[in-house]
Protein backbone atom coordinates (compact mmCIF):
# COMPACT_ATOMS: atom_id res chain seq x y z
CA UNK A 1 0.00 0.00 0.00
CA UNK A 2 1.45 3.35 -0.89
CA UNK A 3 1.01 5.68 1.42
CA UNK A 4 0.03 9.71 0.50
CA UNK A 5 2.66 12.42 -0.05
CA UNK A 6 3.44 14.52 3.31
CA UNK A 7 2.84 17.87 4.03
CA UNK A 8 6.37 20.55 2.47
CA UNK A 9 8.59 20.66 5.43
CA UNK A 10 7.51 22.88 7.74
CA UNK A 11 3.93 22.85 7.06
CA UNK A 12 1.22 21.34 9.34
CA UNK A 13 -1.02 19.08 7.87
CA UNK A 14 -3.62 19.63 10.73
CA UNK A 15 -3.32 23.75 10.15
CA UNK A 16 -2.72 23.51 6.27
CA UNK A 17 -4.93 25.48 3.94
CA UNK A 18 -4.28 23.05 1.09
CA UNK A 19 -6.67 20.12 0.58
CA UNK A 20 -5.48 16.85 1.43
CA UNK A 21 -4.06 15.02 -1.31
CA UNK A 22 -6.05 11.99 -2.60
CA UNK A 23 -5.79 8.43 -1.18
CA UNK A 24 -8.55 6.36 -1.91
CA UNK A 25 -6.98 2.89 -1.97
CA UNK A 26 -8.57 -0.16 0.51
CA UNK A 27 -7.30 0.29 4.18
CA UNK A 28 -6.07 -3.21 5.40
CA UNK A 29 -6.97 -1.65 9.23
CA UNK A 30 -10.37 -1.41 8.37
CA UNK A 31 -12.95 -3.59 10.16
CA UNK A 32 -16.14 -1.76 8.86
CA UNK A 33 -16.14 0.18 5.28
CA UNK A 34 -18.62 3.03 3.62
CA UNK A 35 -17.91 4.39 0.49
CA UNK A 36 -19.57 7.87 -0.71
CA UNK A 37 -19.26 8.13 -4.54
CA UNK A 38 -20.74 10.30 -6.56
CA UNK A 39 -22.90 9.01 -9.57
CA UNK A 40 -21.03 8.31 -12.76
CA UNK A 41 -17.71 9.21 -10.59
CA UNK A 42 -14.77 6.47 -10.53
CA UNK A 43 -16.58 3.24 -10.27
CA UNK A 44 -16.21 1.41 -6.68
CA UNK A 45 -16.70 -2.20 -8.28
CA UNK A 46 -12.81 -2.69 -8.08
CA UNK A 47 -12.42 -1.22 -4.28
CA UNK A 48 -15.26 -3.05 -2.78
CA UNK A 49 -13.89 -6.11 -4.31
CA UNK A 50 -10.58 -5.25 -2.17
CA UNK A 51 -12.11 -4.74 1.05
CA UNK A 52 -12.50 -7.07 3.92
CA UNK A 53 -15.51 -7.01 6.09
CA UNK A 54 -18.77 -5.37 5.66
CA UNK A 55 -18.85 -2.41 3.25
CA UNK A 56 -21.73 -0.02 2.86
CA UNK A 57 -22.12 2.40 -0.53
CA UNK A 58 -23.87 6.01 -0.25
CA UNK A 59 -24.71 7.28 -3.81
CA UNK A 60 -23.84 11.17 -3.08
CA UNK A 61 -25.17 13.95 -5.63
CA UNK A 62 -23.62 17.69 -5.64
CA UNK A 63 -27.37 18.93 -6.36
CA UNK A 64 -28.74 17.57 -3.38
CA UNK A 65 -26.35 18.20 -0.08
CA UNK A 66 -28.88 17.82 2.08
CA UNK A 67 -30.09 14.30 1.74
CA UNK A 68 -26.59 12.99 1.49
CA UNK A 69 -25.06 14.91 4.66
CA UNK A 70 -28.36 13.85 6.66
CA UNK A 71 -27.82 10.39 5.31
CA UNK A 72 -23.87 10.65 6.68
CA UNK A 73 -24.66 12.11 10.23
CA UNK A 74 -26.79 9.49 10.51
CA UNK A 75 -24.58 6.30 9.44
CA UNK A 76 -21.58 8.25 11.48
CA UNK A 77 -23.49 9.11 14.69
CA UNK A 78 -23.93 4.84 14.76
CA UNK A 79 -19.95 4.17 13.55
CA UNK A 80 -17.91 2.19 15.85
CA UNK A 81 -14.03 1.93 15.93
CA UNK A 82 -12.39 0.33 12.79
CA UNK A 83 -14.98 2.20 10.35
CA UNK A 84 -12.52 3.51 7.02
CA UNK A 85 -14.21 6.30 4.92
CA UNK A 86 -13.75 6.58 1.27
CA UNK A 87 -14.97 9.39 -0.75
CA UNK A 88 -14.46 9.31 -4.43
CA UNK A 89 -16.52 12.52 -6.83
CA UNK A 90 -16.38 16.36 -7.05
CA UNK A 91 -13.99 18.06 -5.25
CA UNK A 92 -17.03 19.71 -2.92
CA UNK A 93 -17.88 16.64 -2.28
CA UNK A 94 -15.08 15.29 -0.99
CA UNK A 95 -14.26 18.13 0.98
CA UNK A 96 -18.11 18.19 2.32
CA UNK A 97 -17.79 14.63 3.38
CA UNK A 98 -14.17 14.77 4.52
CA UNK A 99 -15.45 17.82 6.92
CA UNK A 100 -18.70 16.10 8.54
CA UNK A 101 -16.53 12.85 9.03
CA UNK A 102 -13.63 15.24 11.18
CA UNK A 103 -16.88 16.53 13.11
CA UNK A 104 -18.21 13.42 13.46
CA UNK A 105 -15.03 12.45 15.12
CA UNK A 106 -13.44 10.31 12.50
CA UNK A 107 -9.17 10.85 12.29
CA UNK A 108 -7.78 11.81 9.28
CA UNK A 109 -6.10 8.84 8.76
CA UNK A 110 -9.62 6.79 8.46
CA UNK A 111 -10.76 8.69 5.83
CA UNK A 112 -9.38 8.18 1.93
CA UNK A 113 -10.32 10.74 -0.62
CA UNK A 114 -9.86 11.08 -4.22
CA UNK A 115 -11.40 13.93 -6.30
CA UNK A 116 -12.78 12.37 -9.91
CA UNK A 117 -14.48 15.09 -11.71
CA UNK A 118 -12.90 17.93 -13.08
CA UNK A 119 -10.58 20.44 -11.22
CA UNK A 120 -13.38 23.22 -11.20
CA UNK A 121 -13.72 23.96 -7.68
CA UNK A 122 -16.45 25.40 -5.33
CA UNK A 123 -15.86 28.97 -4.47
CA UNK A 124 -16.88 30.48 -0.67
CA UNK A 125 -17.88 34.34 -1.20
CA UNK A 126 -16.41 36.38 2.12
CA UNK A 127 -19.49 38.78 1.59
CA UNK A 128 -22.89 36.67 1.63
CA UNK A 129 -21.28 33.57 2.54
CA UNK A 130 -22.63 31.59 -0.32
CA UNK A 131 -20.74 28.99 -2.37
CA UNK A 132 -21.13 29.21 -6.03
CA UNK A 133 -19.69 25.92 -7.49
CA UNK A 134 -17.79 24.17 -10.18
CA UNK A 135 -16.02 27.06 -10.74
CA UNK A 136 -12.62 27.06 -13.35
CA UNK A 137 -11.59 30.57 -13.66
CA UNK A 138 -9.76 33.13 -11.49
CA UNK A 139 -13.05 35.27 -12.09
CA UNK A 140 -16.64 33.97 -11.07
CA UNK A 141 -19.98 36.47 -10.60
CA UNK A 142 -21.17 34.95 -6.98
CA UNK A 143 -24.18 33.20 -7.20
CA UNK A 144 -25.45 34.62 -3.72
CA UNK A 145 -24.65 38.57 -3.83
CA UNK A 146 -23.70 38.68 -7.47
CA UNK A 147 -20.00 40.56 -7.40
CA UNK A 148 -17.76 39.47 -9.02
CA UNK A 149 -15.05 37.22 -7.26
CA UNK A 150 -11.73 36.80 -7.15
CA UNK A 151 -10.97 33.78 -6.73
CA UNK A 152 -8.53 33.20 -4.17
CA UNK A 153 -6.33 30.12 -3.22
CA UNK A 154 -7.02 29.98 0.35
CA UNK A 155 -9.12 26.83 1.31
CA UNK A 156 -11.47 26.99 3.95
CA UNK A 157 -11.98 23.00 5.31
CA UNK A 158 -14.93 24.21 7.31
CA UNK A 159 -16.50 25.59 4.23
CA UNK A 160 -15.08 23.05 1.81
CA UNK A 161 -14.60 25.46 -0.60
CA UNK A 162 -11.76 28.03 -1.31
CA UNK A 163 -12.41 31.75 -0.96
CA UNK A 164 -13.91 34.22 -2.88
CA UNK A 165 -13.52 38.31 -2.35
CA UNK A 166 -14.76 41.12 -4.69
CA UNK A 167 -12.30 41.66 -7.33
CA UNK A 168 -12.88 44.97 -7.55
CA UNK A 169 -13.64 45.98 -3.78
CA UNK A 170 -10.49 49.13 -4.19
CA UNK A 171 -11.44 50.25 -7.55
CA UNK A 172 -15.10 49.85 -8.40
CA UNK A 173 -15.05 48.26 -12.36
CA UNK A 174 -11.56 47.84 -12.30
CA UNK A 175 -11.29 43.98 -12.45
CA UNK A 176 -8.20 42.07 -13.77
CA UNK A 177 -8.69 39.67 -17.08
CA UNK A 178 -10.51 36.42 -16.11
CA UNK A 179 -7.91 33.48 -16.41
CA UNK A 180 -8.80 30.06 -17.32
CA UNK A 181 -7.09 27.78 -14.51
CA UNK A 182 -9.06 24.73 -13.18
CA UNK A 183 -10.67 23.31 -16.55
Amino acid sequence: MQTAPSSPVGVSERHTTVPAPSTLQPDPNGRAHLIVAAPGGRPVADLVAALHGPVEVLVGCDDEPGELEAALRERLAQASVGLRLYVAGSEGLVRRVTRLALEAGMERDEIHTEVTASAARPVWCTHCKAITPDVSTTLVRCDGCGRTLEVYHHFSRRHGAYMGFQADAELPGDLPEAQTRWP
